[in-house]
């Protein structure tokens, strides 16, 4: 591949409309001749080559220039496409023959070539068609007809004799036959330069009798001039493109937005999940607090709650501002604190003497000094 057709190729991977509809520009007649002599119908073929187009665009992607020419990549899928499209009209290629069909313009040098391969089997034609006429080379066009490259030959000898009514010779050897192919491919290699083809006849003095008509007829069929799309089919088929690639770009915005507003709708509820889940949690925390609160007021000396009982009651000590309420407060707890001891020494949770020296240890209360008036 050329630089300019490798970049257009990667602007067109892209999603670039502009190359996709120069891809169309540049491929489309050679499109619409593959379809033209493997299938009959000119509306069948003009439609083929349109849907070919579209999957273009749905498959480009997948195309590696390493894999081979872009040209072979594209025929592949017009043959995908084009057994799809025949299944479901309950018809399978390898059994598919031509008619007389009212719609091919069969005095037109292509018709009558096209005409003359109807005799052929549809893999017969193939290899004519792709070696022949659209100039491939043997291995590209064996990988498409599922056969090695000596199947390729032995099918391309076998549909220029059956054209030419000459005798391939199918009772002779295999390695006889299999010479004669190679022979014959050598000489259509050299198709165009006249003195290399009487060379060749020459060096193949037993053959050469037989290799002639077959050359000049493959001579005969890559001159004869392709046959061209209607008028109207080529502008038909881009404007199909085209909407289908304004459909595709609808399409993706319309599935942007909704990604979009399902992200948003997730992150609301997430949002809303966090918050309930915060509250639950400050709830729980409240909750637990609470309870040790309460448990602390009636704990009594030897729990393991009476350490913040004592802490709550000197932080009520030291919340209350006022000199005289805070006085009273703390004879209060020292009072409640001299009965917890009595009543843990009564309930046998402590001993007596523990009970003696704790109350020995707390301070005394002493009244705050009050300012005169």
């Amino acid at each position: 591949m050329t630089v300019e057709e490798t970049n257009l190729i990667q602007r067109a991977q892209k999603g670039d409309a502009l190359a996709l509809a120069r891809l169309h520009d540049l491929y489309y007649q050679e499109v619409y001749r593959y379809f033209y002599y493997r299938v009959e119908g000119e509306s069948f073929i003009e439609s083929l080559a349109a849907d070919l187009f579209i999957r273009m665009v749905e498959r480009i992607s997948l195309f590696k220039p390493e894999s081979g020419s872009f040209r072979a990549w594209l025929f592949g899928l017009a043959r995908s496409l084009m057994l799809e499209e025949l299944l479901k009209k309950d018809i399978r290629y390898r059994d598919y023959t031509f008619g007389l069909y009212a719609g091919e313009s069969w005095g037109q040098p292509a018709g009558r070539l096209k005409r003359k391969l109807a005799q052929l089997t549809p893999a017969e034609r193939d290899v004519i068609v792709g070696r022949l006429i659209e100039n491939r080379p043997a291995r590209e066009v064996g990988r498409e007809v599922g056969h090695a490259i000596g199947g390729v030959l032995a099918l391309q000898a076998a549909a220029l004799a059956k054209l030419a009514q000459a005798e391939f010779g199918a009772d002779e050897p295999e390695e006889t036959r299999r010479r004669f192919c190679h022979q014959l491919e050598d000489l259509l290699s050299a198709t165009g330069d006249s003195l290399a083809e009487k060379a060749l006849l020459e060096q193949y003095p037993k053959n050469g009798p037989r290799l002639a008509p077959l050359a000049a007829l493959a001579r005969e069929i890559r001159s004869t001039p392709r046959p061209e799309p209607p008028a109207g089919a080529f502008a038909a088929s881009k404007s199909r493109l085209m909407e289908s690639l304004d459909l595709k770009k609808t399409l993706g915005a319309q599935h942007k937005v909704a990604v979009m507003d399902h992200l948003g709708a997730d992150l609301r509820q997430e949002r809303g999940q966090r918050l309930i889940l915060a509250i639950l949690c400050l709830v729980m925390i409240f909750i637990l607090l609470s309870t040790i609160t309460v448990s602390a007021i009636y704990a009594l000396p030897g729990s393991p709650l009476y350490p913040v009982k004592l802490r709550l009651e000197e932080a009520r000590i030291r919340l209350a501002f006022d000199p005289i309420t805070r006085d009273k407060l703390v004879k209060y707890y020292h009072q409640r604190q001299i009965k917890d001891l009595q009543t843990a020494v009564e309930l046998g949770r402590l001993s007596a003497a523990d009970a003696q020296a704790t109350m020995t240890a707390m301070p005394t209360p002493t009244a705050t000094p009050t300012l005169n008036p």
